[in-house]
């Protein structure tokens, strides 16, 4: 396989696998959701999966430019709650790097266990996967990696009510879905972390 900047055996780049392919459209994410910028020229973009029952009902590509105007809007509280929910460096290191530079199957093993409480994915109806791409493939470091629903309402809940408001107002502003659709008690759509 060609990395990006075209050295051969990257083991911190791969080919983007199905898992992280438009479900619906069966192909590559080219566009923000957003903004609509073209994921050309490597240009970082996020991708967020959301799963019910283990079937994805809900997927999203945006750009790095989207999620740090939004992230942006955090208050002080919240960017500091989301900073210190996800293990440490030292932790994540060790527990990811072994598989990033021997594994086989390295997104499917790392996308495994929520990489907050380790539940396992095949046993957790309901969680999310995050990635980050360049162009058509997938950079590992601190992602790809899934987070199940609980670990996931955990953050929501903890974060500020100034960032709950400016996070209804992003997506109200984007794509106009009702407020309970992203309320605080169910949460049924993304973080951008």
């Amino acid at each position: 396989m060609k990395a990006n900047n075209n050295q051969e055996d990257d083991p911190f780049v791969d080919d983007i696998p199905g898992q992280f392919q438009s479900r619906f459209g069966e192909t590559f994410f080219g566009e923000c959701n957003f903004c609509s910028q073209k994921f050309t020229g490597g240009k970082g973009y996020m991708i967020n999966k959301i799963y019910e029952e283990g079937a994805c009902v809900y997927e999203l590509a945006y750009c790095m430019d989207c999620r740090g105007s939004l992230q942006a809007t955090f208050s002080a509280k919240s960017t500091e709650v989301a900073k210190d929910f996800f293990p440490s460096e030292d932790v994540l290191r060790e527990r990811r790097l072994p598989i990033m530079l021997l594994g086989t199957n390295k997104c499917g093993q790392l996308t495994s266990y929520c990489i907050k409480c380790k539940a396992d994915r095949y046993n957790t109806p309901n969680y999310h996967d995050y990635a980050y791409c360049e162009d058509d493939k997938l950079v590992y470091g601190f992602y790809p990696y899934m987070i199940c629903e609980s670990c996931e309402l955990e953050l929501y809940n903890a974060l500020s009510s100034e960032t709950i408001q400016a996070y209804k107002d992003f997506m109200k502003k984007h794509f106009g879905l009702p407020p309970d659709s992203y309320s605080k008690k169910d949460k049924k759509s993304i973080l951008f972390i």
